[in-house]
C-alpha cells in the first residue's frame, strides 16, 4: 500500500490544475496589473523545432488557468498576513514600512541620494521649463511650478530601519 501512496499522491498533485479546469466552476477572480491577454499560439513545424512554441504556449497556458488568479492572490495574502512581506520575490516596486506605510523603492533610493538626476538632465529640464513659463507669460497665463517631498522624506518615521536615510 506504501508503495502505491507515493505515485498516486505524485499524480494527484501534478494533475491538479488539469482537474480544477475541468470540474471546477468559472473562476470569477482577475490579477489586475499582472497578466496581459494571450492568445492561443499556432503550432507549425518551424515553431515546434526552434522552441518558440513550446515557451508562448506555456505563457499562454499560464494565464489561461482558471485557478491562478485566486492562487496568486492567496500567495500574496500569506506573504503578507505571515511575513509582512508584499511580494514573494525581491522584484517588487513597494515594500512596506512602518506602521503599514507603502512605499516605492525608487523614492527610497532618491531620499538616498542614489537616484540624483544628472545635472544636464536638470538643467535641460529648467529650461523646457522656463520656455513654457515665457510662453504661457506672453498669453498672460501663469505657471506655478510644484516640487513635492517624497514619503521617506516628508515622514522618515514609516521607512524602515533597514533603510537608511541621508539628513
Amino acid at each position: 500500500m506504501t508503495k502505491l501512496l507515493f505515485p498516486l499522491l505524485t499524480f494527484c498533485f501534478l494533475s491538479f490544475p488539469l482537474l480544477t479546469e475541468l470540474i471546477a466552476p468559472q473562476w470569477e477572480q482577475t490579477l489586475g496589473g499582472v497578466t496581459k491577454e494571450r492568445k492561443r499560439p499556432s503550432l507549425s513545424l518551424e515553431s515546434f523545432t526552434s522552441g518558440k512554441f513550446q515557451t508562448r504556449f506555456e505563457k499562454w497556458l499560464l494565464n489561461s488557468l482558471g485557478i491562478r488568479a485566486p492562487l496568486v492572490k492567496t500567495d500574496n495574502q500569506l506573504n503578507y498576513s505571515l511575513f509582512s512581506q508584499l511580494f514573494s520575490s525581491t522584484k517588487g516596486k513597494a515594500i512596506l514600512g512602518n506602521d503599514g506605510h507603502l512605499i516605492e523603492k525608487s523614492y527610497l533610493l532618491r531620499a538616498q541620494g542614489a537616484l540624483y538626476p544628472k545635472k544636464k538632465a536638470l538643467e535641460q529640464k529648467i529650461q523646457e521649463v522656463t520656455a513654457l513659463h515665457h510662453l504661457l507669460e506672453a498669453k498672460g497665463k501663469f505657471l506655478i511650478v510644484l516640487i513635492s517631498a517624497n514619503k521617506p522624506a516628508l515622514h522618515p518615521e514609516v521607512t524602515p530601519e533597514i533603510y537608511t536615510i541621508g539628513d
